[in-house]
């Protein structure tokens, strides 16, 4: 997946601030998918 980066500038700005709580679920779905990638 060579777009992770562009996807997470994309979501990552559209993501409030002040929910971080939407952050790291985000950055949890970022891990799950490089750990599926590198099985």
């Amino acid at each position: 997946m060579l777009n992770d980066a562009s996807g997470f500038e994309k979501v990552y700005i559209k993501v409030p601030m002040n929910e971080p709580a939407a952050i790291i679920h985000y950055m949890q779905k970022v891990e799950n998918k490089k750990q599926q990638d590198m099985l």
